[in-house]
């Protein structure tokens, strides 16, 4: 089944900002995909998701496949089949195997609402555990008479596993927030469920420095005229609640699809706010108790159509800003590319970049950091969409790496770019920090007194310049030069 061919779906294999090092796919005749990748010790990579059989194409099996330094398959391993049964996440354990979390029993996949899709068979929660070589060790499942999906799974500091997902039979909801915590062997030890007496689900739990957990996901219990809102959840080592928020707007879909948690103890939260058939991505920042710092709506306005953006995963950037993976397209029935959009640390975007084959749809569904500005994504994509249910969608997996942005000659105190300095470029300055306006384009050029900041004195700099007779700002001034100050301030684009 493992296809080692290296079909280069990507456009471009260059971008200014981006490096595509390898692509591959993996997959047999029907539908494969990936729903997870992560590093492993030695270099590679293991990715889990999910593989119709042939002579079943309503049932599945849990689909796990490793992948060495180049994104080469070496070996791939089935689990489950009987009915659908399929991996949502995967993380190697410290013996060197491997955790698997996702969902078994049910008659479709169950990224789908099982639960509204007239089945008569819910899954449960599916636990699987492997050898470093994917040999099975043992397999457990969790949950009652209706449907739950584990989508998140950690090791825990004794050896234990954390998973968080979504549970109909437990709770006071349609579906709630779903915490289990089992032992290395996968016996139960205690299980949870949080939210309200609506839609509550939880698609990611990370470990907090404290010992606790944070998870995220979206909620329509909070607030009735809200219709999901991002539903964050900080519980303790033993699944007590510590505390739980939401955030939202009125008449608009929110979610979260993803948090880590950064130095400081605040969190970030990435997900998608969709309103009228339109989707953005959705960027948000909190402190360690859960109070909103500040929030983004990242889209593109400028070109016709309906288009959606969103976002399934971010992580923290060497720089300290932010990297988002999702994806991006024209409608929902047209085809969609991998999207990838840099930010800077306050969630101003840097950059975005698409990447895919006009012909077919790509879905990123997983991405994790390699090392210094490399990172590993992994999803689907297809080419053909069959009414006979049998849709040929491949499992794929991309290395890019970050290139540093190359300083560019600039005139100083030029902030907005238009090859001169004048009052129009002190207003810039000071829009952006004080109106929460968009990232400046050359950071260098805002940087007017040259200080390494930008700052109140920036602005200052310019008004004193040319009303009380001011000095110059310092080189490169008043034409274009390279910047003799080297700083954490950079050029993006002019």
């Amino acid at each position: 089944m493992v296809t080692a061919s290296l079909v280069a779906f990507i456009t471009s294999q260059t971008f200014a900002q981006v490096k595509v090092e390898w692509e591959t796919r993996f997959g047999g005749p029907l539908d494969d995909w990936a729903q997870s990748i992560q590093p492993t010790t030695d270099g590679g990579f293991i990715a889990v998701g999910a593989t119709y059989l042939r002579d079943h194409p309503l049932a599945g099996e849990v689909y796990l496949v490793k992948l060495d330094s180049r994104g080469v398959p070496t070996w791939e391993k089935t689990f489950g089949g009987a009915v659908f049964d399929e991996g949502q996440a995967v993380s190697q354990t410290s013996d060197g195997g491997y955790i698997i979390t996702g969902a078994t029993g049910g008659e479709a996949p169950c990224g789908l609402d099982c639960g509204t899709l007239g089945l008569t068979i819910f899954p449960d929660l599916y636990l699987v555990k492997t050898n470093p070589d994917g040999k099975l060790l043992w397999t457990k499942s969790f949950g009652g008479p209706k449907s739950e999906i584990g989508r998140s799974v950690r090791q825990t500091t004794e050896g234990g596993y954390i998973v968080a997902g979504q549970t109909r039979s437990k709770g006071a909801g349609l579906y709630d927030v779903y915490v289990i915590k089992a032992t290395a062997e996968g016996d139960l030890e205690w299980e949870r469920s949080f939210g309200g007496t609506q839609h509550d689900i939880g698609y990611s739990i990370i470990k907090s420095r404290d010992g606790g957990h944070i998870i995220t996901g979206k909620s329509s219990s909070f607030n009735p005229n809200r219709r999901d809102e991002v539903y964050l959840l900080k519980i303790d080592a033993f699944g007590e609640r510590v505390w739980e928020t939401t955030f939202g707007q009125e008449n608009t879909h929110w979610e979260g699809s993803s948090v880590i948690e950064l130095a400081d103890g605040s969190l970030i939260v990435v997900g998608a706010s969709a309103y009228s058939g339109q989707s953005d991505i959705l960027l948000l920042k909190t402190d360690f108790n859960g109070n909103l710092i500040w929030f983004r709506i990242i889209g593109d306005t400028a070109k016709e159509g309906v288009i959606n953006e969103w976002a399934v995963v971010v992580r923290e950037t060497q720089d300290g800003g932010f990297l988002l993976a999702g994806g991006y397209g024209f409608g929902f029935t047209h085809t969609h590319d991998v999207y990838l959009v840099k930010t800077d640390r306050d969630g101003n975007t840097l950059w975005d970049k698409t990447f895919g084959d006009s012909t077919e749809d790509e879905f990123v569904r997983s991405m994790e950091r390699v090392d210094h500005d490399s990172y590993v994504l992994a999803g689907d994509s297809s080419g053909v969409v069959d009414p006979s249910f049998v849709n040929g969608y491949d499992a794929f997996a991309i290395k890019v790496v970050l290139e540093p942005l190359v300083d560019r000659p600039f005139i100083r105190g030029d902030s907005n770019c238009d090859g001169e300095v004048n009052l129009n470029d002190a207003m810039v300055i000071l829009y952006y920090l004080f109106l929460g306006s968009s990232s400046i384009s050359c950071e260098d050029a805002a940087d007017v007194d040259d200080q390494g900041s930008i700052d109140i004195t920036d602005p200052i700099y310019i008004f004193l310049h040319f009303f009380r007779g001011g000095p110059s700002p310092p080189h490169p001034y008043p034409k274009l030069g390279a910047d003799l100050t080297k700083d954490e301030l950079g050029f993006i684009s002019c």
